[in-house]
């Protein structure tokens, strides 16, 4: 392709041309100027509207030629095939008249503008044409744009402006993007249009997790007319990219017939038909029963009670199958994870709801989650914070343990609606021996001093018992080791179950004798066999199985269960046989359960402060696990 960057003589200009009962934008180069009209000599786009350059090509004969309708004053004798008379106070400078720096194509006759962006130029013309119309449907963009005007803004019969929040200190340039689309489409004047949506969504489960909803607009015969990507913040997952995706198809053809919207996910197309055939009233309590993304549901709740939308047809495609225009879109959908040049960001207005009067909100961001499950959520991430800020547990970085599988260890596999005392006691030991608080010698001192301040290990009569020497005590030592050996053939064994994974047992082996957890020690910065024993499963090991072997989610929790249950059986031996120890030494001491109940403490400890740096890290990870929906 052969690119002359000289300027050229003029430069391109376009105009507003009233076509029927519709306006139109034309483009092209002055041919002849009047004293109140402008005949353009016209010129076709032949880029996509969201490139950062516009390609032009000369037309060679349209619907729009008035040729034959100039006068001979207006027809001068230079050649054209396409000439469009336009008034002047309708026209506008595309780029410097006098200093163009369009580069010509010669092989096809065409030009390109650079640095001019199709759809920003054309959102700013009509943004200017509705402000012309209708201008008590604007706002200055400012400060102000702070007071909510609930009567203005619920004036609007544009579903766009309506239910699209417009933002502080910019453009708009979403709702520019989307009145544009909708512009569009409303040029098929009726004929079939087809929506392909789709959303998806990376990293999930992680504080990098990511997310993004696309529509694809196409014409009766399959050409693509527009295309259309958003961020998803916060509440992030695949669920919600999906109806964001949803929504706003139904937002841009709400004043559109004959649209096809096509979609992967069967409980969208479910959920709309249900919504569509109810007519029971619906309140605010059921609202906030809506299992996910209540206040977008709810929004296309309200635009079938109040008939704001042109119902479309909703098409069930195969996830992942033969359809050449869904793979298309998930492929675009990717390809954007790394150009978010192109990829907008999309406020709807929740207040624009008539059922509700308000919005639940966590530091100000909207609870899109049924409430009761929120508040639970809540609160079990405060008591994992208050866990986290004991010092003891400074070394459990949010990347050390794998704490979805030590949770499921926990919970003894009970069912939610019923309880036994067996599995409460069962339990509590747990938890006990998670946070160290098992009855060690050491740990009696803090309460009954007077009792036990010259005491040692009942095992080996020679160290001071902590949870730490238990199990590193010297007559402890041979079954720890086996211990360690039978836990690994557990693992293996529990692997080999399941008959669908091929591995090397020797690689797993291997990762024990190298890595800090197949060691009985005690350290303060790595993860250790003694951190095992309290419940909590290495994230090494959990992405070795996750990785290497490929296991599958709960195949890997089962598996990681097994292992400590395993290691927890094993080890409470241990604690059995030296409890039995320290009974039969204070019974020949002739202390009593009495004697306990009189505590007494050692006036010579000094009271640790809160490990703030801790602290500084869980705030961060909470709000990341509320936002993201971690768990």
């Amino acid at each position: 392709m052969n690119l002359d960057s000289e300027p050229i003589n003029n430069g391109f200009i376009f105009g507003k041309k009233k076509l029927h009962n519709d306006i139109i934008l034309v483009y092209g180069k002055n041919y002849n100027l009047g004293s109140n009209d402008i005949v353009l000599e016209h010129y076709i786009t032949v880029n996509n509207p969201d490139d950062l350059f516009m390609g032009l090509k000369k037309c060679l004969g349209c619907f729009l030629d008035e040729t034959s309708t100039l006068g001979p004053l207006e027809r001068i004798h230079k050649q054209s095939n396409c000439l469009v008379k336009l008034r002047i106070e309708d026209v506008y400078f595309l780029e410097n008249y006098l200093h163009s720096h369009a580069m010509i194509i010669h092989e096809t006759d065409s030009y390109i503008v650079p640095d001019i962006i199709q759809s920003h130029i054309e959102s700013n013309i009509w943004h200017e044409h509705n402000f012309i119309i209708e201008p008590m449907f604007f706002k200055q963009d400012d400060i102000r744009l702070n007071i909510f005007d609930s009567k203005m803004q619920k004036s609007t019969h544009n579903c766009i402006e309506k239910y699209v929040k417009k933002e502080k200190f910019n453009k708009n340039l979403t709702i520019e993007k989307l009145n544009v689309i909708n512009y569009k489409l409303i040029q098929q004047f009726g004929e079939q249009i087809f929506v392909y949506i789709d959303g998806s969504v990376i990293n999930n489960g992680t504080e990098n997790i990511d997310g993004i909803a696309s529509l694809h607009f196409y014409d009766k015969d399959h050409k693509l007319i527009d295309e259309f990507y958003v961020n998803i913040e916060h509440w992030i997952s695949p669920s919600k990219a999906e109806v964001t995706s949803f929504i706003l198809a139904l937002i841009i053809v709400h004043n559109i017939s004959n649209v096809e919207i096509i979609t992967d996910n069967e409980f969208i197309l479910n959920y709309f038909n249900e919504i569509i055939c109810k007519t029971e009233i619906y309140n605010t309590r059921k609202l906030l029963k809506t299992q996910n993304n209540i206040y977008i549901w709810a929004l296309i709740r309200q635009f079938i009670d109040l008939n704001e939308i042109i119902i479309p047809k909703i098409t069930k495609t195969k996830a992942h199958d033969d359809d050449l225009y869904h793979n298309f879109l998930d492929q675009k959908i990717k390809d954007h994870y790394s150009d978010r040049n192109r990829v907008y960001s999309v406020n709807f207005n929740f207040f624009q709801l008539d059922k509700i009067e308000y919005m639940l909100t966590w530091n100000n961001i909207i609870i899109e989650k049924p409430i009761r499950r929120f508040i639970r959520y809540y609160s079990e991430i405060l008591n994992l914070e208050k866990f986290f800020n004991l010092r003891r547990n400074r070394k459990y970085t949010i990347d050390s343990v794998e704490w979805a599988i030590t949770f499921e260890f926990l919970k003894e596999n009970e069912n939610v609606l019923q309880t036994n005392f067996h599995t409460t006691k069962l339990r509590l030991y747990k938890i006990k021996n998670l946070i160290e608080e098992i009855p060690t010698v050491e740990q009696r001192k803090l309460i009954n001093f007077d009792i036990y301040k010259d005491w040692k290990c009942p095992v080996c009569e020679r160290k001071k018992e902590t949870f730490g020497h238990v199990w590193r005590c010297y007559s402890n030592r041979k079954k720890m080791r086996n211990i360690i050996y039978y836990s690994i053939i557990c693992l293996i064994e529990k692997i080999k179950e399941y008959d669908i994974y091929t591995f090397d047992e020797a690689k797993i082996i291997d990762l024990f004798i190298n890595e800090s957890f197949g060691e009985v020690k005690v350290n303060n910065n790595k993860l250790t066999f003694v951190d095992i024993i309290k419940g909590l499963f290495p994230k090494l090991l959990a992405d070795f199985l996750r990785q290497e072997i490929k296991m599958t989610k709960v195949h890997l929790f089962e598996t990681g269960v097994k292992f400590l249950d395993f290691v927890f059986d094993s080890t409470h031996k241990i604690w059995v046989e030296r409890c039995d120890l320290q009974k039969d030494k204070e019974k020949s001491l002739g202390v009593t359960k009495e004697d306990k109940k009189h505590y007494s403490y050692d006036n010579n400890i000094v009271k640790k402060d809160i490990n703030h740096k801790v602290y500084q890290k869980l705030s961060w990870f909470i709000r990341n696990i509320v936002i993201f929906s971690i768990f």
